[in-house]
C-alpha cells in the first residue's frame, strides 16, 4: 500500500470494533472485577499518602509495576484482544513498563521524591488524584453510563496519566520512564477520536499539562539526566 493510499483512510477507517461493543466490553469488565475496584482505591490511598511523605520510593514503585500488569493481562489480553489485533503488541509495551519501574524498585535512588519543587509536586498529585478520582466518572458524564467508567490498574489510559503524576512527584525521573506513558496517551486519544467520543480531549489535555510541567521544570532548573 502506498502512503499516498494511507492519506484516504479515516481514523475511523482503522477501528476494528464499534464503539457500543467497546462501551460494553469496558461494563462487563467492570462487573466481573467489582469489589476489587475498592482494593484499586486504598492501594491509591496508601501509595499517595507515601509519595506525600516522600517514604522510600520501593512501595509506589512496585504498586505501579502491579498496575501496568494487570492491564497488560487483564485488559488487553482478556478483553481487548477479541476485538482488537494489536492488543497484543499493547499488552506487550505495558509489561515492559511494569518491568522498568520492578528494575528502578532495586534502585530507587534513580527516582527520588525529596526536594522536589512545590508547584511540580503540586500538578504531580493532581494528575494522580484526577486518574483515581475523577477520570473514572467522565465516562458517565460523557454518556456512557456508570459502569464503563476506567479505573487505574484496570484501563491503560487513566493507568498511564496517574504514572505520569507519580513521575512528577519525583524531583528526578529517568526520560525513558515516560515514553511508554506518552506514547500510550495519544494511542488512547486517537482511539476515542476514531469512535467519536466527546470526552476525547481529556486525556490529551492531561498529557500536555504534565508534560509542559516537565518541560518548564528541566529548562528552570537544568537538572543533570541520572
Amino acid at each position: 500500500m502506498a502512503f499516498s493510499d494511507l492519506l484516504t483512510y479515516e481514523l475511523t477507517d482503522f477501528l476494528m470494533f464499534a464503539p457500543g461493543t467497546y462501551v460494553r466490553m469496558i461494563e462487563r469488565y467492570n462487573e466481573a472485577f467489582w469489589p476489587g475496584h475498592l482494593m484499586i482505591v486504598f492501594s491509591a490511598l496508601v501509595s499517595g499518602a507515601w509519595l506525600h511523605a516522600r517514604k522510600d520510593a520501593r512501595l509506589v514503585l512496585l504498586t505501579l509495576a502491579a498496575a501496568w500488569l494487570m492491564v497488560a493481562y487483564s485488559f488487553f489480553m482478556l478483553r481487548y484482544a477479541a476485538i482488537m489485533t494489536a492488543a497484543p503488541t499493547f499488552a506487550g509495551m505495558f509489561i515492559v513498563q511494569a518491568a522498568l519501574f520492578v528494575g528502578l524498585a532495586l534502585k530507587p535512588s534513580l527516582i527520588p521524591f525529596d526536594g522536589t519543587p512545590r508547584m511540580r509536586r503540586l500538578i504531580g498529585l493532581a494528575l494522580v488524584g484526577v486518574s483515581f478520582l475523577l477520570y473514572p466518572f467522565t465516562a458517565y458524564l460523557a454518556g456512557r453510563g456508570l459502569m464503563a467508567g476506567e479505573f487505574p490498574g484496570l484501563m491503560p489510559d487513566p493507568t498511564a496519566l496517574g504514572t505520569l503524576g507519580v513521575c512528577l512527584v519525583a524531583r528526578r525521573a529517568p526520560w525513558w520512564l515516560y515514553a511508554i506513558p506518552v506514547v500510550w496517551a495519544v494511542i488512547g486519544t486517537l482511539t476515542l477520536i476514531a469512535m467519536e467520543t466527546p470526552d476525547w480531549w481529556q486525556l490529551m489535555l492531561l498529557l500536555l499539562i504534565g508534560l509542559a510541567t516537565l518541560t518548564i521544570h528541566r529548562l528552570t532548573f537544568r537538572e543533570a539526566p541520572p
